[in-house]
């Protein structure tokens, strides 16, 4: 239990860490061969010291950073570097936000334990949600999106010759449609949200970007009563890690079949959770992914009645290319 609680504080001061840019200010100014003093690095994070100073107490006890034998100085080893600093540390680092987003609905969670509570929440009640999925995603998915993820399920050749229409589902603030629109210029895409601050945050980001894209466009939707005149329109659909946040999937995915042309693709990334906890429970991120189900997913998926799924109870469908710790399900043509 002593572990437990101490990890949990451990992951609050990461998530601090990743948050302020804290790790990025060790590592500027120290080395194992000139570690600083908290004051030094209070001085780069332009911070105060006494909170720098309590914050590095934490990291070394944890053992992320490391401190001199008098205790004043630190300094991040030069193999940890590279997990946690730059635009791109390691997608755990980021992950630690998921259990600050998750406490904050705490009290609210709680209540739907309930018989007589609430059925579910929406993402209004966690922090930010928006952009810390977009956070999530880029971390997880945007290195192996073009280079793995296209090739392994057959789109390249026609992605590159173009006029293709591509539409992803749930697509957040827009970094998989964004990524494959500047990659491939010659076909279009969509992409829907229910959320309307993920849409706006979607289109902030491209025109804070300079994309200049003019192949890609985003647009509030219920992905569940897509819009009449998309019959058949589309040659590829996508969904990256949403559908289970879907209140009723099974009416998501009649959607998708609905506006696939006949000979279109689509192609879902989830979980890979096998649906019995006795063999997840060997997986060591199970826990993360029962945890962050439980305070976020499922509630959200059960806000209306109907189906519901959980992060980890799913249904096979298809073959799957592992890619990272995700699973690719291509569920295959339409017909």
């Amino acid at each position: 239990m002593q572990d437990i609680v101490s990890d949990g504080m451990l992951s609050i001061g990461l998530a601090m860490g990743h948050e302020l840019k804290l790790f990025d200010a060790v590592a500027a100014v120290s080395s194992a061969e000139k570690p600083a003093t908290s004051q030094v690095i209070a001085e780069k994070a332009d911070m105060k010291e006494r909170y720098i100073r309590e914050w590095l107490c934490l990291m070394a006890s944890g053992k992320i950073i490391d401190v001199d034998e008098n205790g004043k100085r630190f300094w991040i080893s030069e193999d940890r570097v590279g997990h946690l600093c730059g635009e791109k540390p390691d997608a755990l680092l980021i992950y630690q936000q998921a259990v600050l987003m998750s406490a904050k609905a705490y009290p609210s969670l709680t209540e739907l334990f309930r018989k007589d509570g609430p059925l579910g929440m929406d993402n209004t009640m966690f922090d930010e949600f928006d952009k810390r999925m977009a956070a999530f995603s880029e971390a997880s998915h945007k290195d192996c999106l073009v280079s793995h993820f296209v090739p392994s399920v057959g789109m390249q050749k026609k992605l590159e010759e173009g006029g293709i229409q591509v539409l992803d589902v749930g697509c957040g603030r827009g970094m998989h449609i964004a990524e494959l629109a500047m990659h491939y210029p010659k076909s279009f895409f969509t992409g829907i949200d229910f959320s309307l601050d993920a849409v706006v945050g979607a289109n902030k980001r491209r025109d804070e970007a300079n994309m200049g894209l003019e192949n890609v466009s985003y647009m509030q939707m219920n992905a569940q009563d897509m819009k009449d005149e998309w019959t058949e329109k589309f040659d590829w659909v996508t969904i990256f890690d949403a559908c289970h946040d879907q209140t009723r999937p099974d009416l998501c995915l009649k959607e998708i079949n609905r506006v696939l042309k006949p000979d279109g693709l689509f192609s879902m990334i989830e979980i890979d959770g096998s649906g019995n906890v006795h063999k997840d429970k060997e997986n060591d991120v199970s826990t993360f992914m029962y945890g962050i189900s439980l305070a976020h997913c499922l509630p959200v998926a059960m806000n209306s009645e109907g189906i519901f799924m959980s992060v980890l109870h799913r249904k096979r469908t298809g073959e799957g290319l592992s890619i990272s710790r995700m699973k690719t399900l291509c569920l295959g043509r339409k017909g």
